[in-house]
């Protein structure tokens, strides 16, 4: 395992994930203050006429965002967690693949972009999987919260989750929330943001912004 996460707290998000499908977009969209659809579609904005794979697609939100841009895109949705393929496959028009982001099951550059957002910090090998997002495609667009690299700032991130965020997590799915607690422990396995960005450019050319003081980022990887 990479970053010191244990088997434990592996077991621990995949179990709360397959229990959040029905109330993650509306629970996402609190906890985040709404942030979530504005950066998905920063995210995606640069993307044309592409094959494209989103990695830990979830409910399809960040697909669905590229959809509404350019409908000539060529998307396969992939995602670990049974009940997020199940949902996924209630949209006969959706191209679904069960899947883990460090075993990718495609061949060498079969698309032109491999895109993610809030899964990165849910991977059990972050090598392997960054690995496997250059092998499979000629670019990389990856969006997600992580732990920056201010411990100030960490330590309000931290708060916010421990406090704030369950009760915004409780108003929406309130029989759900002890499987949102299982986000601030993501979070807290992690490197440092600046641990991340050296792993990113061994892919290749980095474009890497960052939001609210690091806590959110977009990278855009060229793979060498």
């Amino acid at each position: 395992m990479q970053h010191g996460r244990s088997f434990e707290i592996d077991q621990r998000i995949w179990t709360a994930l397959e229990n959040i499908v029905n109330s993650y977009d509306k629970v996402t969209h609190s906890i985040t203050l709404c942030l979530d659809d504005i950066l998905r579609e920063e995210a995606v904005k640069d993307i044309k006429k592409s094959r494209v794979l989103d990695v830990g697609a979830g409910t399809g939100a960040l697909s669905n965002k590229l959809r509404e841009k350019d409908k000539s895109c060529y998307i396969v949705m992939l995602d670990p967690i049974k009940n997020f393929n199940l949902y996924l496959k209630k949209n006969k028009e959706n191209d679904v693949v069960q899947g883990v982001a460090e075993y990718l099951p495609f061949k060498f550059k079969a698309f032109d972009f491999a895109i993610s957002a809030f899964m990165l910090r849910d991977a059990m090998d972050l090598d392997k999987a960054l690995q496997n997002f250059k092998r499979v495609a000629l670019k990389n667009v990856i969006l997600d919260f992580w732990k920056p690299d201010n411990i100030i700032i960490l330590f309000f991130e931290l708060l916010y989750m421990f406090s704030l965020m369950p009760l915004l997590a409780m108003a929406r799915d309130p029989w759900n929330v002890r499987h949102y607690l299982a986000i601030p422990y993501t979070v807290m396995k992690v490197p440092k943001l600046k641990t991340l960005v050296k792993r990113l450019k061994k892919n290749g050319e980095l474009k890497f912004r960052k939001f609210f003081k690091g806590i959110f980022f977009i990278a855009t990887i060229e793979n060498y």
